[in-house]
């Protein structure tokens, strides 16, 4: 099943949503959908929600999970998105808003290695 860019925008924002279980539904039925299809709509969303100024508006839960999902995923290329996903990495990083140690920190790291041809990285992050 592959979503509209409407459709996948509107579960990927509710990764970021204040209420816990909300995120939770949603991340269980973004993962879903990248296992089943790496779904290229979803996965632009996902960076698009990484990319300045909707990156600065995320809580750090929201953030963390689309950087998660991200590394989850391995359609990055089919969905042409590497580029932008790498900008959005750049941007995150030069924000300063995230330490080295930090959860996000981490899946930003690996995102990054994986970006760069190391495929032993793992494809988890966030010590999850």
């Amino acid at each position: 099943m592959t979503l509209s860019s409407s459709q996948a925008s509107a579960l990927v924002e509710r990764l970021n949503s204040s209420e816990r279980t909300t995120r939770l539904a949603a991340g269980q039925e973004v993962a879903d959908t990248l296992r089943e299809t790496n779904d290229p709509e979803i996965l632009r969303a996902l960076v698009d929600q990484l990319q300045p100024p909707k990156a600065g508006q995320l809580s750090s839960s929201g953030r963390f999970n689309m950087l998660y999902m991200l590394n989850g995923s391995e359609g990055w290329e089919a969905a042409g998105i590497s580029d932008d996903l790498g900008q959005a990495l750049s941007n995150l990083n030069t924000s300063g808003k995230f330490g080295a140690t930090s959860q996000t920190g981490d899946c930003i790291a690996k995102l990054e290695r994986r970006l760069a041809g190391n495929e032993d990285t793992p494809r988890t992050c966030g010590g999850l």
